[in-house]
C-alpha cells in the first residue's frame, strides 16, 4: 500500500491528477485469458495443483488523468496506472497506463495492459470438471463474482466514492449462500473473510454443479474519544475503549494509538481480556501545532484482526 499512495503522491506533485482505487474480489489472471479458471477433479473438489488463476480480496491500483492521443478520441481522461503490478509486462513488472474507458466498453487490446485491468475487473469465474484422461469441460459460469465494488476516497473529506459504474456496466446478482461464521473462527486471517466454493455432482448423470460465495464478517470496533477544545501547547485526553464481544478469552492482544502531527505512535499490551469484558486506555498528549487531524487506534491479536477507530480532531492556534 505504500508504493501505491508514494506514487500517487509523485504524480500529484508533477501536476498530475492522482487518486488510489481499490477493487474488491479483483481477479489475478496467470494465463494472459480474460477468465478466472477454477480446475475440478472428477469427484467435484478444487484441483489445486492446476488451478492457477485465483481471486484476491482486494487490490489496489493508483488512477492518473491524462489526454492518451495514441488512442481514439474518447478514452483519455482517467488512467490505470498500478504501482504494485501482480504480472509482468513485456518482460518487466509494470502496468499501464490503461484507459478506464477502453476497460468499460472491453476494448481490451489498446495500450497498455488493458486486458489484465480488464480481466481484475470484469473475468468470468469459469469452473472446469477434469476426467481422469485429463480432458475438461466447463460446468459453470460465474459473471457476478469479481469486480464487485471499486471504491476511491472522496474529495474534501475520509468518506469513500463508489466508482464502479466507471469500470463496468451493472450486473444483476445472481447466487446466494447462506453459511454460520461461527464454525470458522479459528480458522480466520487478516481480512476475516470466508471464501465457499460449494460443488457437487449428481450421481444418475454425473454432472458436477458448483456455487461460489464470499462472506464478509463483522469485526468489533475501538471506540475513540478526543477531549474537546484542543489548543496548541496545551494538554489534551485520548482514550480508547474496546469491549470483547466473543465468549472467549482474546490473548497477547496490543493496542496502538497514534496521531499525525499531534502525538508519537504509542502502545498498550494486555495479556488477558475476558470474553465479555470491556477495557479503557487512556494517553496525554500535547499538539504542537494547529489544524485537523484523526486519532486512529488499532487492535492487533493472535485470534483477532482488523480491529480499528478513529475520531477527527481539530485543533486551534
Amino acid at each position: 500500500m505504500g508504493n501505491i499512495v508514494s506514487v500517487t503522491e509523485v504524480l500529484r506533485c508533477l501536476g498530475i491528477p492522482s487518486q488510489v482505487v481499490t477493487n474488491y474480489y479483483s481477479a489475478h489472471d496467470n494465463d494472459g485469458n480474460p477468465k478466472t479458471d477454477i480446475i475440478l477433479d472428477e469427484n467435484g473438489r478444487i484441483d489445486r495443483n492446476r488451478t492457477r488463476d485465483s481471486i484476491w480480496n482486494y487490490h489496489c491500483w493508483n488512477e492518473c488523468y491524462m489526454s492518451r492521443p495514441d488512442l481514439p478520441a474518447g478514452f483519455g481522461g482517467w488512467q490505470v496506472v498500478d504501482a504494485t503490478p501482480q504480472e509482468t509486462s513485456d518482460g518487466m513488472y509494470r502496468c499501464g497506463p490503461a484507459s478506464v474507458q477502453a476497460i468499460k466498453h472491453g476494448q481490451i487490446c489498446f495500450p497498455f495492459d488493458a486486458a489484465f485491468v480488464f480481466a481484475e475487473i470484469n473475468s468470468d469465474v469459469v469452473f472446469y470438471s477434469r476426467s481422469k484422461d485429463g480432458t475438461m469441460a466447463p460446468v459453470k459460469v460465474n459473471r457476478t463474482h469479481v469486480g464487485r465494488l471499486v471504491l476511491t476516497k472522496s474529495p474534501g473529506n475520509v468518506t469513500r466514492r463508489d466508482i464502479t459504474d466507471q469500470y463496468k456496466f451493472s450486473e444483476d446478482v445472481r447466487e446466494l449462500v447462506v453459511v454460520e461464521s461461527k464454525s470458522y473462527m479459528k480458522r480466520l486471517v487478516e481480512q476475516a473473510n470466508l471464501h465457499f466454493i460449494v460443488t457437487g455432482k449428481i450421481r444418475e448423470t454425473g454432472q458436477i454443479i458448483t456455487a461460489m460465495k464470499v462472506v464478509t464478517l463483522q469485526n468489533p470496533k475501538l471506540i475513540v474519544r478526543v477531549s474537546s477544545g484542543g489548543k496548541v501547547n496545551e494538554e489534551m485526553i485520548v482514550s480508547v475503549e474496546f469491549t470483547n464481544p466473543f465468549s472467549f478469552s482474546l490473548e497477547g492482544v496490543y493496542i496502538r494509538m497514534e496521531g499525525p502531527g499531534m502525538m508519537t505512535p504509542k502502545s498498550q499490551y494486555y495479556s488477558l481480556i475476558t470474553g465479555g469484558s470491556s477495557l479503557t486506555w487512556t494517553e496525554y498528549f500535547t499538539p504542537e501545532r494547529a489544524g485537523t487531524s484523526r486519532v486512529i487506534a488499532t487492535l492487533d491479536c493472535p485470534a483477532l484482526r482488523q480491529v480499528y477507530g478513529q475520531a477527527s480532531v481539530t485543533i486551534k492556534p
